[in-house]
């Protein structure tokens, strides 16, 4: 029996590769291709460096978390400098790129921990003032060294809620009483004489801005009516919600938005409309309490290009806990 069954097999097997070489003497149309497009020679990108939410002055105490995360002022000057190395690092060597007409620093607001909230006035170990000197500091220093890798800097200020000298939130005078505006301008005057270094602080607190073409909308999130989070789906539904809001309230008053940046939330996502920043503090007792998904501090550095808008988006990690991969349940 299990001869016969090898014969019927073998049979078969014959008759298949009969007909194939049958099929490969046949004529075959050619196929008709579609012309190559135009391959730009040099790969010409522009940096935007996305930051927001530093929270410099805030105190994240690890006991308090499980040792998942800590945060303090010198911890600051470590990840900020850090992420000014890493953003120089692969604009040099990880996108291939030959030429780049400049960079654009985002100032995405929530620099300071601030007043406004009563515990953050108690423990964090910088006030409003002393915070600002620090980060006039430090940034001043990291726009140089962006300026000399990459030529020229962009400078795009706004503010966030954290920041602003009043107790309750205002409609009228957002822009003009924050701490975080009293520092662009600072930082702007360090630059004055310098040309190859400019600075916009738009004094609606939404900054429309061109690069490469495509039209970026920078807000740091705080006033487009989402709060909080969605059950299971955590804030990504609320943020989402918010980026379609500002995409709306933009493009029926005629204004073109191609890709919506917004921070405020510190969760890092790329959503179908733009990003969503992280934070430098990185995970808190607030989130803690909020059960929100531990990650690490984290900033986009994103780069446009004249065809595909943004051909490359790194997540900058800036802390080593919480690992997301551990959380995700992933091999570390």
């Amino acid at each position: 029996m299990r001869v016969r069954d090898l014969e019927t097999q073998l049979i078969g097997e014959r008759s298949w590769r009969e007909k194939m070489d049958r099929l490969s003497g046949a004529s075959v149309e050619p196929v008709q291709w579609m012309p190559a497009p135009h391959i730009r020679r040099e790969t010409v990108l522009t940096p935007i460096l996305f930051t927001s939410d530093f929270q410099t002055g805030e105190v994240i105490r690890p006991e308090e978390i499980d040792g998942m995360n800590e945060y303090n002022a010198d911890i600051f000057v470590e990840r900020y400098q850090t992420m000014i190395d890493k953003t120089i690092e692969l604009a040099e060597n990880n996108t291939g790129a030959t030429d780049f007409p400049g960079a654009i620093y985002l100032r995405g607001g929530d620099a300071i921990s601030g007043e406004i909230h009563e515990e953050l006035a108690e423990t964090n170990d910088l006030s409003s003032v002393p915070a600002v000197k620090l980060l006039q500091r430090q940034e001043r220093e990291g726009i140089r060294r962006l300026r000399d890798k990459i030529g020229r800097v962009r400078v795009i200020s706004i503010p966030g809620n954290h920041g602003r000298t009043t107790r309750k939130p205002r409609a009228k005078g957002y822009t003009e009483r924050s701490y975080e505006t009293l520092l662009a301008w600072w930082l702007a005057d360090g630059f004055a004489d310098d040309p190859n270094v400019t600075f916009w602080t738009p004094a609606s607190g939404d900054a429309l801005f061109d690069c490469m073409g495509w039209s970026f909308l920078l807000s740091h999130g705080d006033r487009t009516g989402s709060r909080g989070g969605m059950g299971f789906v955590g804030p990504a539904a609320t943020i989402a919600r918010g980026h379609q809001k500002l995409y709306n309230n933009f493009t029926m008053t005629g204004r073109k938005v191609d890709c919506i940046l917004t921070g405020h939330l510190h969760t890092s996502l790329k959503l179908e409309r733009g990003y969503a920043n992280g934070s430098l503090a990185g995970y808190s007792e607030y989130a803690r309490d909020l059960r929100a998904s531990p990650a690490p501090a984290m900033q986009w550095l994103l780069f446009s290009h004249p065809d595909h808008m943004v051909s490359h988006a790194f997540e900058l990690k800036l802390s080593e806990k919480p690992m997301r991969s551990l959380i995700l349940g992933e091999a570390a």
